[in-house]
Protein backbone atom coordinates (compact mmCIF):
# COMPACT_ATOMS: atom_id res chain seq x y z
CA UNK A 1 0.00 0.00 0.00
CA UNK A 2 2.81 2.40 0.91
CA UNK A 3 4.51 1.63 -2.38
CA UNK A 4 1.43 2.61 -4.39
CA UNK A 5 1.39 6.05 -2.75
CA UNK A 6 4.80 6.84 -4.19
CA UNK A 7 4.33 5.18 -7.59
CA UNK A 8 1.31 7.20 -8.68
CA UNK A 9 2.89 10.65 -8.11
CA UNK A 10 6.11 9.45 -9.71
CA UNK A 11 4.24 8.22 -12.80
CA UNK A 12 2.32 11.51 -12.99
CA UNK A 13 5.55 13.54 -12.75
CA UNK A 14 7.16 11.42 -15.47
CA UNK A 15 4.12 11.78 -17.74
CA UNK A 16 4.02 15.56 -17.22
CA UNK A 17 7.75 15.73 -17.98
CA UNK A 18 7.29 13.74 -21.18
CA UNK A 19 4.35 15.93 -22.17
CA UNK A 20 6.39 19.10 -21.59
CA UNK A 21 9.27 17.70 -23.66
CA UNK A 22 6.87 16.75 -26.45
CA UNK A 23 5.29 20.22 -26.50
CA UNK A 24 8.73 21.89 -26.55
CA UNK A 25 9.82 19.66 -29.48
CA UNK A 26 6.57 20.35 -31.36
CA UNK A 27 7.05 24.12 -30.94
CA UNK A 28 10.66 23.90 -32.16
CA UNK A 29 9.52 21.86 -35.15
CA UNK A 30 6.82 24.42 -35.95
CA UNK A 31 9.42 27.24 -35.89
CA UNK A 32 11.72 25.28 -38.21
CA UNK A 33 8.89 24.48 -40.64
CA UNK A 34 7.87 28.15 -40.77
CA UNK A 35 11.47 29.18 -41.57
CA UNK A 36 11.69 26.52 -44.31
CA UNK A 37 8.42 27.74 -45.82
CA UNK A 38 9.64 31.35 -45.81
CA UNK A 39 12.90 30.20 -47.47
CA UNK A 40 10.89 28.39 -50.14
CA UNK A 41 8.70 31.45 -50.73
CA UNK A 42 11.78 33.67 -51.12
CA UNK A 43 13.36 31.23 -53.61
CA UNK A 44 10.08 31.04 -55.53
CA UNK A 45 9.78 34.84 -55.61
CA UNK A 46 13.41 35.24 -56.71
CA UNK A 47 12.92 32.83 -59.61
CA UNK A 48 9.70 34.57 -60.63
CA UNK A 49 11.38 37.99 -60.57
CA UNK A 50 14.28 36.60 -62.62
CA UNK A 51 11.78 35.44 -65.24
CA UNK A 52 10.12 38.87 -65.19
CA UNK A 53 13.51 40.59 -65.69
CA UNK A 54 14.43 38.23 -68.54
CA UNK A 55 11.07 38.89 -70.16
CA UNK A 56 11.57 42.68 -69.94
CA UNK A 57 15.07 42.38 -71.40
CA UNK A 58 13.85 40.13 -74.21
CA UNK A 59 11.16 42.69 -75.11
CA UNK A 60 13.80 45.43 -75.13
CA UNK A 61 12.15 47.14 -72.19
CA UNK A 62 15.19 47.38 -69.91
CA UNK A 63 14.34 50.98 -69.01
CA UNK A 64 11.32 49.69 -67.07
CA UNK A 65 13.68 47.83 -64.72
CA UNK A 66 14.87 51.12 -63.22
CA UNK A 67 11.49 51.41 -61.50
CA UNK A 68 12.17 48.11 -59.74
CA UNK A 69 14.72 49.68 -57.39
CA UNK A 70 13.17 50.13 -53.94
CA UNK A 71 11.05 47.05 -54.53
CA UNK A 72 8.00 48.33 -56.35
CA UNK A 73 7.37 44.91 -58.03
CA UNK A 74 7.23 43.40 -54.54
CA UNK A 75 4.28 45.55 -53.41
CA UNK A 76 1.49 43.34 -54.86
CA UNK A 77 2.68 40.44 -52.71
CA UNK A 78 1.93 42.37 -49.52
CA UNK A 79 -1.85 42.68 -49.98
CA UNK A 80 -3.28 42.13 -46.48
CA UNK A 81 -6.18 39.76 -45.94
CA UNK A 82 -6.05 38.61 -49.54
CA UNK A 83 -5.50 35.14 -50.91
CA UNK A 84 -1.96 34.41 -52.06
CA UNK A 85 -1.06 36.51 -55.10
CA UNK A 86 0.85 35.10 -58.07
CA UNK A 87 3.33 37.11 -60.13
CA UNK A 88 3.59 36.75 -63.91
CA UNK A 89 6.46 34.33 -63.26
CA UNK A 90 4.23 32.21 -61.05
CA UNK A 91 5.52 33.00 -57.52
CA UNK A 92 3.06 33.14 -54.65
CA UNK A 93 3.51 34.43 -51.12
CA UNK A 94 1.31 33.78 -48.11
CA UNK A 95 -0.47 36.38 -45.98
CA UNK A 96 2.46 36.78 -43.59
CA UNK A 97 4.30 39.29 -45.78
CA UNK A 98 3.71 43.04 -45.29
CA UNK A 99 4.86 46.09 -47.26
CA UNK A 100 7.11 48.47 -45.29
CA UNK A 101 9.20 51.34 -46.63
CA UNK A 102 10.19 49.99 -50.04
CA UNK A 103 10.28 46.29 -49.24
CA UNK A 104 8.48 43.20 -48.05
CA UNK A 105 8.76 42.09 -44.44
CA UNK A 106 7.84 38.83 -42.77
CA UNK A 107 7.64 38.79 -38.98
CA UNK A 108 8.13 35.54 -37.09
CA UNK A 109 6.30 34.93 -33.79
CA UNK A 110 9.58 35.48 -31.88
CA UNK A 111 9.85 39.00 -33.33
CA UNK A 112 12.63 38.30 -35.84
CA UNK A 113 11.93 39.75 -39.28
CA UNK A 114 12.96 38.96 -42.86
CA UNK A 115 13.12 41.94 -45.22
CA UNK A 116 13.28 41.75 -49.02
CA UNK A 117 14.26 44.75 -51.14
CA UNK A 118 15.45 45.25 -54.70
CA UNK A 119 18.61 47.29 -55.22
CA UNK A 120 20.81 48.11 -58.19
CA UNK A 121 24.21 46.36 -58.37
CA UNK A 122 25.42 46.55 -54.75
CA UNK A 123 24.09 44.79 -51.70
CA UNK A 124 26.60 46.26 -49.25
CA UNK A 125 27.71 42.90 -47.86
CA UNK A 126 24.14 41.68 -47.30
CA UNK A 127 22.73 38.38 -48.55
CA UNK A 128 21.60 39.02 -52.13
CA UNK A 129 20.60 37.13 -55.27
CA UNK A 130 21.01 38.46 -58.79
CA UNK A 131 17.78 39.04 -60.69
CA UNK A 132 19.53 40.07 -63.90
CA UNK A 133 19.56 43.48 -65.53
CA UNK A 134 21.85 44.76 -62.75
CA UNK A 135 19.24 44.17 -60.04
CA UNK A 136 19.68 42.29 -56.78
CA UNK A 137 17.07 40.87 -54.42
CA UNK A 138 18.47 41.64 -50.96
CA UNK A 139 17.39 39.59 -47.97
CA UNK A 140 18.01 41.07 -44.54
CA UNK A 141 17.38 39.31 -41.25
CA UNK A 142 16.44 41.77 -38.53
CA UNK A 143 16.72 40.56 -34.92
CA UNK A 144 13.85 41.02 -32.47
CA UNK A 145 13.70 44.41 -30.72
Amino acid sequence: MERARFELPLVLVLLLGLLAAFLWAAEALQRDVERYLVDAEVMNLRTSLQLDVASAIARGNEAALAAWVDGEPLRPFAAPAAPPIASPGGATLTHGWHWRKGGLEYTYPDGQRERLTIVRNQAGGREAASLGGGLLLVRDQIPPP
